[in-house]
């Protein structure tokens, strides 16, 4: 694909009137250059060598009392597609979620299959068909329960990942170019996107028979850290996982990995996600956090039973980003 432009001034212009068209659904000038600082004319030009380009579309012709129509634009959802690749555990046994989205992240395809092998051979017999059909499909976005390090897993709930480097792995079977990213780290990057506030949040599961994840974004970013385990709380040292490779989940274990966010981090809020805890069980963990951490500094907690949605979202504001960022421009 060819390149819009060249110099970096140029590209953070597109970049900042992607963002508002992919915000607004559909635009026209005026408002671009409202919420983009940027001038109508440069504006102008830019919507120029994205509708060349097919990135947008002309979607109507709005009437002014007097002078020319105003033309309205909107994103070209087929400009690119990606495909999402979920990966979990489920009573012991391997299950992968497929969807195809558009570049409006519309989902055009979906799918949960078992999955008895993780093998090279099952893996491009359940995916080279779907790749197929939709040429379109320009990136892969990986989501494992697992603890990803410079893209080796190095924990996971699927063993057969363990000690891989999916994204090589993916990359030499599909050919096209892959996101792997750590399940905790895409719930909160969804969360964080469906917040109107865009607090800073820590985003933690608790699941039933297995160890903690957490994710965490700070003004914005989504802190990984220089081997991008951060925010892996399992590795505090009151769960003991390195010894015991067990987790008892108390009130007294989570008001303490709360209180470690905190003082570490900071966030506005923590969400915890369980299927075990209820809101009695806050007030109980609130109450133990504040023997440790004084109560201006301690953060919202929020429970909730499932990360689906905000699994999904996470994904959709990695690929969109990555492909915008790396590869349109």
């Amino acid at each position: 694909m060819s390149k819009l432009g060249t110099g970096q001034m140029r590209l953070d212009n597109y970049r900042k009137v992607i963002e508002v068209i992919q915000q607004d659904n559909i635009v026209d000038k005026k408002q671009v250059a409202e919420k983009t600082n940027l001038t109508v004319a440069t504006v102008g030009t830019i919507l120029n060598v994205f509708r060349e380009k097919e990135i947008i579309k002309e979607k109507s012709k709005r009437l002014n009392q007097k002078g020319r129509p105003t033309v309205q634009y909107q994103l070209n959802p087929d400009f690119f597609h990606y495909l999402n690749l979920i990966f979990y555990k489920k009573e012991s046994e391997n299950f992968l979620a497929i969807e195809v989205h558009n570049a409006k992240s519309d989902c055009l395809f979906q799918d949960e299959q078992k999955m008895t092998e993780l093998d090279e051979s099952t893996l491009k017999t359940k995916l080279l068909p779907i790749l197929k059909d939709d040429p379109d499909i320009q990136l892969i976005v990986v989501g494992l329960p697992a603890l990803i390090s410079e893209d080796s897993v190095i924990e996971s709930d699927i063993s057969a990942f363990k000690g891989k480097s999916i994204k090589t792995w993916f990359e030499a079977l599909f050919n096209l170019p892959i996101i792997v990213k750590n399940d905790m780290n895409l719930c909160a990057l969804g969360y964080y996107e469906q917040l109107d506030s865009k607090e800073d949040i820590s985003y933690m599961w608790l699941p039933e028979h297995d160890g903690p994840g957490c994710g965490t974004v700070i003004n914005g970013k989504l802190l990984e850290g220089r081997n991008q385990i951060a925010g892996e709380v399992i590795y505090l040292p009151f769960f003991n996982f390195l010894k015991s490779q067990n987790v008892t989940y108390t009130e007294d274990i989570i008001a303490k990995t709360i209180v470690s966010l905190s003082a570490l981090m900071n966030p506005s809020q923590v969400v915890l996600v369980s299927q075990q805890l209820h809101q009695k069980d806050l007030i109980k963990i609130k109450s133990i956090c504040h023997q440790y951490l004084p109560a201006n500094f301690m953060p919202q907690l929020f429970l909730k039973k499932e990360y689906l949605n905000d699994y999904f979202k996470g994904m959709a504001v990695t690929a969109t980003h990555f492909y915008w960022m790396q590869f349109a421009f």
